[in-house]
C-alpha cells in the first residue's frame, strides 16, 4: 500500500545539508558546533548580513543561500537576474531526500531506495516499516 507524503522543508538538519550539498557537489560552509552549540556566522547578501548555521553556494548565483537558526533561509536572486530559482528548488528537492532518511533511520526505518517519478520528477522514499 501507498502513502504520499508532501514534505515542506524546514531546514534545521546541517547533516541533511551537508549530505544535500555533496550529493549535488555544492559549495558550502556549516557552523562549527562547540560545546553542543552551533557557533553562527553572518553570510553577506546583496544589502544584509545574515546569522545563520549553512551558508550554499549555488551554480550561477551571485550571492548564497543563508540557512538561519529558525529553519528559514535568505536569498536574493534580484527576480533571477543574479541566480537561477531553479537551481534552489533542486537543492530543497534534495535535502528534504536527506532529512526524511536522517528521521527514518532515528526512528529505527530502514530505507529501501529513493527514486525520481519519471513523469512528475518528485523523489519517492520507500521504507521498511
Amino acid at each position: 500500500m501507498s502513502h504520499t507524503t508532501t514534505v515542506k522543508a524546514l531546514f534545521k538538519s546541517p547533516t541533511a545539508f551537508k549530505k544535500a550539498c555533496e550529493k549535488l557537489n555544492l559549495k558550502h560552509r556549516v557552523a562549527e558546533t562547540v560545546d553542543g552549540r552551533q557557533v553562527l556566522f553572518p553570510v553577506r547578501l546583496y544589502q544584509a548580513n545574515e546569522t545563520a548555521w549553512g551558508e550554499l553556494h549555488l551554480p550561477g548565483w551571485r550571492y548564497p543561500v543563508a540557512f538561519r537558526e529558525d529553519g528559514k533561509v535568505a536569498f536574493d536572486t534580484y527576480n533571477g537576474k543574479w541566480g537561477d530559482i531553479a537551481q534552489y528548488d533542486k537543492f530543497c528537492q534534495e535535502y528534504s531526500v536527506q532529512a526524511t532518511i536522517e528521521a527514518a533511520e532515528h526512528l529505527g526505518q530502514t530505507v529501501m531506495s529513493v527514486t525520481a517519478d519519471p513523469v512528475t520528477g518528485n523523489m519517492v522514499v520507500e521504507l521498511q516499516v
